[in-house]
């Protein structure tokens, strides 16, 4: 029964499709149309932006400040789905930053991609003139707020990183405070008696010397042992240098 009734529906719908001029064609899928130029630079462009925010969220504690400039002519990224950025080898994040972008699964070239990028977060400098050899204390601190990016190289920036270290140079008020400019409690000033602890293969041996440089705490120094031998060895705690053989 349902053989017969199925023919005659197939004949009226085809009387009717040619009654009203309709031709019926399968309908194919058609493929999204591929980005312009520019929706592509600016989708490089975001991809940039969000991985410095989340670069700069592990490395500050600020509020990140990000202006893209999308690249002239990313054709080598063209109809890619898996856009990566990364950061070149060797640079780090700074007001002018470079970042490279490559297509994951691709081996086209890269495309380079400019940032201005700002930090805005809290920092601490000298609230006071300090001479050398202070041992710094928090009163000594006081808050200011910028640009983290601006600050000098190697700068320390929080209470944290400050207090209970002792300056080794004269520090002027409202001054950030570099590293270079202070030592740890635990570092070795060229001149100290310092023990020598000698380590190798089956080797222990300690014997006592003199610091003939200055180090911090990690940090390599050279010592004139009691033999009057040189070594080069790494800063530990307890006035002890370690060298390994």
């Amino acid at each position: 029964m349902k053989s017969r009734l199925r023919v005659p529906f197939l004949q009226d719908l085809a009387r009717l499709a040619l009654v009203s001029g309709v031709l019926l064609y399968p309908i194919a899928a058609q493929p999204a149309p591929a980005a312009t130029p520019s929706e592509l630079a600016q989708t490089i462009a975001d991809h940039v932006e969000q991985y410095l925010v989340e670069a700069v969220g592990q490395e500050f504690d600020g509020e990140a400040v990000i202006s893209v400039i999308p690249p002239a002519g990313p054709q080598s990224l063209e109809g890619c789905q898996d856009i990566q950025v990364y950061m070149p080898p060797g640079r780090k994040i700074r007001s002018d930053t470079t970042v490279g972008v490559r297509c994951a699964r691709s081996d086209g070239s890269p495309v380079y991609v400019r940032a201005k990028v700002a930090v805005q977060g809290a920092y601490y400098v000298a609230s006071q003139t300090l001479g050398a050899n202070q041992v710094i204390l928090a009163e000594m601190l006081e808050a200011r707020s910028g640009d983290l990016l601006r600050m000098p190289a190697h700068s320390l920036t929080t209470p944290e990183q400050l207090v209970g270290r002792i300056t080794s140079q004269r520090i002027m008020v409202g001054k950030p405070i570099r590293m270079s400019a202070t030592r740890s409690p635990l570092a070795i000033q060229r001149g100290d008696t310092v023990k020598v602890e000698v380590r190798g293969p089956g080797l222990r041996v300690t014997n006592q010397g003199e610091a003939v440089t200055t180090a911090d705490l990690g940090g390599t120094i050279e010592v004139r042992t009691s033999n009057g031998k040189m070594v080069r060895g790494v800063v530990g705690d307890s006035g002890t240098v370690f060298v390994t053989f």
